[in-house]
């Protein structure tokens, strides 16, 4: 279950040949299964202990703090994924390295979202993404980029790059 999901929906054009919503869309998908799949599975409120299975097959390894702030936490952990594959977002990927992420996430009643969060790492992601040119994807992919946030009623931003892609 993905309870922030909505917050973190980036609108979909036609797929092709737009290589920034490519590099968004892998972004997503790694944000969703990091911060919220495998976080929520395990460090967060449904927190089962370190290791998440993924749908697909594969794991995630969850392992970092998570400390009180006001209204929010402040989330620093590291996700060492193991031929995770996640279909449940806009791409079929599968995961495999570890990604960083750092950030800012605000409680609210609707949901929670990410205020501030970076992400950065290196993953080999294999799969599909429509959006890209060549949807077909095996590359070693530095990872480095921001989503934004102003409530869990409005879309995340995405800004960075991932797999070589730079966007918004």
């Amino acid at each position: 279950m993905r309870p922030v999901a909505s917050a973190l929906v980036v609108g979909l054009a036609a797929c092709g040949s737009d290589e920034p919503e490519c590099g968004t869309n892998i972004a997503e998908d790694i944000f969703v299964v990091a911060a919220i799949d495998a976080y929520g599975a395990t460090l967060g409120a449904s927190g089962a202990g370190s290791v998440w299975s993924c749908p697909g097959g594969g794991t995630a390894t969850v392992t970092g703090t998570t400390t009180p702030l006001g209204n929010g936490t402040l989330r620093d952990f590291t996700v060492t994924f193991a031929d995770c594959f996640d279909s449940t977002a806009s791409t079929e990927l599968t995961l495999t390295g570890s990604v960083h992420h750092r950030g800012t996430w605000i409680d609210e009643m609707a949901a929670a979202y990410c205020e501030s969060c970076k992400v950065t790492g290196s993953l080999r992601v294999v799969g599909t993404e429509a959006a890209c040119e060549t949807p077909h994807l095996a590359r070693d992919c530095a990872i480095d980029f921001t989503v934004t946030g102003t409530s869990s009623q409005v879309v995340a931003s995405y800004e960075g790059s991932v797999c070589g892609f730079t966007f918004p």
